[in-house]
């Protein structure tokens, strides 16, 4: 530490003499990093070290344990870790985002948001994000990171978003990028989110002209009053963020409900999308204020154990939807009926993905109706028999609508690598998925292309465990 330290006294006695201001140089420090991770997903190894100390250092929450890296207490690990990752073959896709610096004499203290995942040789994936946080000095003229440091918003290992996923609008609602202004929640320790697992969704919803943006901030008057609608996404408490096995708290303030409700109320659009336990527990404040109430379990069919079901507009033919084997080689059961509404127009069977089951006390119309045999258990034990519960239900609110989904994954694209299955819009027995997400949409926002889009076509990415990096790389800005 001796060396550093002197490094480190040099450079601060330097700052006197650098010309540059202070705003050049941060702008300076945030190209470098982009440049880092660019030269870390290409695989460039020299090129990547050549932005390290020698002895940087490197605390993670990444689980590396193919190199013996344990990913559990933020371990330590070392440049010749860096090396090892490249020689053994690790693919990175990483995007730092809402990067910040400050400039400290001639040292820069850096934060980022990470997103993307990291490929191990073997197919394993992990998914962020993560926080980052870096300590630059400029050595000789060039910005050196001395120290970096990686913490796990969400870990995600095996199940990550399926970038090579494209649904094509062919007859956008709106002109790209001039419609209504989409919020997704992130400030609540939600599973999905916009730059990971529903990078589909968004990229999806984007392309019919919507902007799309985060909403990281809590729930204000303030913080809505620009948004056309507000996508809430399995939101979880922090002490269930921690551990699932802790008792769930309210995700949300009191005083965040109440800015929700009396926006919507006053013309907002809410879609709330609530997963199977434990995440309706942590909503049931939120969701109570409109007469919704979920339960903490997850619907499925006997014999089904993927959890994935299967909603029809008519009866399947006997014995095609009895835990039938499905594409991916998975089973699937029968869900239940949709519903005829304008939004469900030309939409004949949806898929949904191990979700909960809900009701709702207050007038509204509903989308997807649980039939006979469909169960919602907790972790061991049966909750209900759920038929006649919704999975899917639109609710008019003073000005303001609500979509409300008791099923995520169902409006995303994942893969599940260890299963190598699709889990979502790019699973084949789930083609008409994106058009009742655009058709939900186009209601929240009362566009004049109401009835489902039928020219939205679903195209999955058939060699998944070949393409996937790749795909990213292709698809996301600035690569």
């Amino acid at each position: 530490m001796k060396a550093v330290d002197s490094v480190l006294v040099l450079s601060l006695g330097a700052f006197l003499i650098v010309p540059t201001s202070a705003m050049s140089q941060e702008a300076e420090v945030r190209d470098e990093l982009q440049r880092t991770f660019a030269a870390l997903n290409a695989g460039q190894a020299d090129g990547f070290l050549s932005y390290l100390m020698p002895r940087t250092q490197v605390f993670h929450g990444i689980a590396l344990h193919e190199l013996g890296v344990d990913g559990v207490g933020l371990p330590e690990l070392g440049v010749e870790h860096w090396r090892g990752f490249f020689e053994a073959g690790y693919e990175f896709d990483l995007m730092p985002r809402e990067i910040k610096s400050q400039i400290h004499g001639n040292t820069a203290v850096t934060t980022a948001y990470i997103h993307g995942t990291v490929r191990s040789p073997s197919g394993w994936v992990e998914g962020g994000p993560w926080r980052y946080s870096e300590t630059r000095i400029r050595d000789q003229g060039e910005w050196k990171i001395l120290q970096m440091h990686f913490s796990p918003l969400v870990h995600i290992v095996g199940q990550v978003a399926d970038r090579g996923f494209d649904a094509a609008v062919v007859d956008p609602a709106y002109q790209v990028g001039t419609g209504p202004l989409v919020l997704i929640d992130e400030a609540h320790f939600n599973h999905h989110t916009a730059w990971h697992s529903y990078w589909p969704f968004a990229e999806l919803l984007r392309r019919d002209g919507y902007v799309v943006t985060e909403s990281a901030t809590s729930f204000s008057r303030e913080a809505l009053e620009s948004a056309n609608v507000i996508v809430i996404a399995n939101a979880m408490s922090q002490n269930v963020f921690a551990s699932q096995q802790a008792p769930p708290l309210a995700a949300f303030s009191p005083q965040e409900v109440t800015a929700v409700r009396d926006w919507v109320d006053g013309g907002g659009s809410l879609l709330l999308i609530v997963d199977h336990n434990p995440y309706p527990a942590s909503v049931e404040d939120l969701a109570g204020a409109f007469g919704i109430q979920f339960l903490n379990c997850g619907a499925q069919y006997p014999g089904a154990t993927s959890g994935r079901l299967m909603f029809r507009r008519s009866e399947a033919p006997p014995g095609h939807d009895a835990v039938a084997l499905g594409s991916d080689s998975v089973t699937h059961g029968p869900g239940g009926k949709i519903v005829d509404h304008p939004v469900t127009a030309d939409i004949d069977s949806v898929m949904t993905f191990l979700g909960s089951a809900f009701r709702v006390d207050k007038p509204h119309s509903p989308l997807l109706v649980f039939g006979p045999g469909v169960e919602c258990w907790g972790r061991t034990d049966l909750v209900a028999h759920v038929e006649g519960l919704l999975q899917g239900a639109l609710l008019e609110v003073g000005k303001g609508r609500v979509a409300v989904f008791g099923e995520a994954g169902m409006f995303t694209a994942q893969l599940n690598v260890w299963a190598s299955t699709r889990m979502g819009m790019n699973n084949p027995l789930a083609a008409q998925n994106p058009r009742l997400l655009l058709s939900v949409m186009h209601w929240l926002t009362t566009a004049s292309s109401i009835s489902a889009n039928p020219d939205v076509v679903s195209r999955p990415n058939t060699a998944m465990n070949l393409t996937v990096g790749s795909a990213a790389r292709r698809l996301m800005p600035g690569r």
